[in-house]
């Protein structure tokens, strides 16, 4: 699917008007929910999800899309909570463990090299949430995304890290990103086809 047909499925998927001069868009419904029942429903199988914590939005995401090649990236290092990211990465290995996910303990940016550029259909970024570290995930996770996929950024709403407003408003603006589109729930999610 090209750039143009997955936007018209964007919108019909998040009940969105045609036009509009707002950005971002928001949804009129549908949240995280939606966008993993998008990405089954427009075949986009070769993902990634950067911080994957207990793994949740990773096992939806091969719930909602069988077909999923799921690469789950997460250092789960905190050095004043390391008990509980133990516990943490424990969880999301017994949760996928019926999934065909690949669970990745590295940084984002350790991971990088793992992926050749333009090779994932989508990222999902949900990692460390200060503006020094969603800056850089964008930037570089975009790269692995193939033109007409996804790149989506949970978190975005403004809370105690306040990074990833402003790193994903940068990014869009400096890149020229028209549109993008902000799922319609509590902690919002920000996504965009990739040019």
């Amino acid at each position: 699917m090209d750039n143009v047909g997955m936007i018209k499925a964007i919108r019909r998927k998040f009940r969105i008007p045609r036009k509009t001069d707002n950005y971002p868009i928001s949804a009129k419904r549908g949240g995280r929910v939606a966008l993993a029942e998008l990405i089954g429903e427009c075949g986009l199988n070769k993902c990634a999800e950067i911080g994957v914590k207990k793994g949740d939005y990773s096992r939806l995401l091969c719930e909602k899309n069988p077909n999923i090649e799921l690469y789950c990236i997460d250092s789960w290092f905190e050095p004043r909570y390391q008990i509980k990211m133990e516990e943490y990465r424990s969880k999301a290995i017994k949760n996928l463990a019926t999934f065909n996910v690949k669970i990745i303990r590295k940084t984002s940016m350790e991971a990088l090299t793992d992926f050749e550029d333009k090779s994932l259909d989508f990222v999902h970024i949900d990692a460390n949430h200060h503006f020094d570290f969603v800056c850089p995930d964008i930037i570089f996770w975009s790269l692995k995304v193939r033109s007409g996929g996804i790149v989506a950024c949970h978190d975005y709403f403004h809370h105690h890290f306040g990074g990833v407003i402003r790193a994903v408003d940068a990014y869009v603006l400096s890149h020229n990103i028209q549109p993008y589109f902000v799922t319609l729930e509590l902690w919002p999610t920000v996504f965009w086809v990739n040019p």
